[in-house]
């Protein structure tokens, strides 16, 4: 979010209302001021000590009125909404009401699916929403039962009711969803095949949406050179999480012609740690977290990256990014990374196919040299610069927004 503010702050003002925690251990506490990004910024205090329950996972009322108080503090003419979890779904109506035009970006699948990535536990992509496929998947009354703020044993007598329950919540779930999404004048999507899976879902407002390729943070250096060295450094970056992908890079891996390594930049679980070791042994390498500042370094010792994940993911900022940086990129080919297929920024493989994915690998150039990066990568970015800039115009001098 701090690169889509660079983008438009010559333009206008800017203000955040975020979540944070000031670890004094209550429950909740009151929005702060400070400093952020170059703009006025309002924390909320979310400790989260309780968790939240399944319906206080769309609609939170403290947020809501920490949000009331930043929107007669600051009065804006344009509200942005990126990540309303852990806030509040209320806010788009909150700042409608208050007389503010409301964007809302949908960075992840959250709006048609509770765990925000339409892919189940079983490794299954949902690619149509069936509410009785999502009671299975999530059992929202548990949640409901176990973190209820009131009365615990009234939400354990609730979730004795079974499965018509978990339809009930789902259903007023998506009833509080529709409602934020119709308060929003403009509905924004990272992807193209983000927006045909909430349009899906949400038709009666598929006027309202749009494909903005989201603003993020470009090297400002050269591409530094690759390693050269007697082993083909292949990277994993960000949550190895196993819809990421990551066994069957591993597979894949493993199986490579010349010496090639995994290298994995997050921090992994025992559990997925285990699993992957087991299904590459010796191949993998924990390199441990890095952050934004350090990404640089880390492009440096590699070779190439992969970002093989096997659920739609909106966008793909890694594949972008190591783009960039001059690295060869294979992803997967679905969702928001089929887009980084066809502007020519990463090839593409089937999801979950080691061989395919071994082959592309294997068909990698070696060498100290950092590959011409690719021009589609500065148009994409481009892309999204001017086409916020460009709704945020259209927003205050207002003009109706529209697909």
């Amino acid at each position: 979010m701090g690169e889509a503010a660079r983008a438009v702050s010559d333009l206008f003002e800017i203000s955040w209302f975020t979540r944070g925690s000031d670890g004094s251990g209550d429950d909740l506490a009151v929005s702060e001021e400070t400093l952020f990004e170059g703009g006025r910024a309002f924390v909320f205090a979310h400790r989260g000590v309780r968790g939240t329950s399944f319906r206080e996972r769309t609609r939170f009322e403290p947020a809501e009125a920490a949000f009331d108080r930043v929107l007669r503090s600051v009065r804006p003419d344009v509200v942005h909404i990126h990540h309303w979890s852990w806030l509040s779904s209320g806010m788009a109506a909150a700042a409608r009401a208050f007389g503010a035009r409301v964007v809302l970006t949908l960075h992840d699948h959250v709006a048609t699916c509770p765990r925000g990535r339409r892919y189940r536990p079983d490794d299954v992509v949902c690619e149509t929403v069936v509410p009785e496929t999502c009671a299975a998947c999530v059992v929202p009354r548990w949640i409901e039962a176990v973190r209820n703020p009131d009365s615990k044993a009234r939400a354990i007598v609730r979730a004795l009711f079974g499965r018509s329950e978990d339809l009930r919540l789902l259903a007023e779930r998506e009833r509080r969803i529709l409602d934020m999404l119709a308060s929003a004048d403009a509905i924004v999507f990272p992807s193209e095949d983000a927006r045909r899976r909430c349009a899906e879902r949400f038709g009666s407002l598929s006027d309202r949406m749009r494909v903005i390729p989201p603003v993020w943070k470009r090297p400002l250096s050269a591409p530094p050179r690759r390693p050269d060295g007697a082993v083909f450094r292949v990277g994993l970056l960000g949550d190895p999480a196993f819809a990421k992908g990551i066994v069957p890079a591993a597979r894949a891996i493993a199986g490579c012609e010349r010496p090639t390594s995994l290298d994995v930049w997050g921090e992994p679980s025992a559990h997925v740690a285990g699993v992957l070791s087991a299904a590459a042994p010796g191949h993998v390498r924990w390199r441990g977290r890095y952050t934004p500042d350090t990404l640089g370094d880390v492009m440096a010792t590699l070779d190439a990256v992969v970002v093989p994940s096997l659920w739609p993911e909106t966008f793909g900022i890694v594949a972008r990014e190591a783009a960039a940086y001059g690295r060869p990129v294979i992803v997967s080919a679905i969702g928001g990374l089929a887009d980084a297929v066809v502007r020519g920024v990463a090839v593409g493989v089937p999801p979950g196919d080691v061989h395919a994915l071994r082959a592309a690998i294997d068909a990698l150039p070696s060498g100290s040299d950092p590959i011409a990066v690719p021009s589609g990568v500065d148009a994409e970015w481009c892309e999204g610069r001017d086409g916020l800039r460009a709704l945020y115009a259209d927003l205050v001098v207002g003009g109706k927004t529209g697909a």
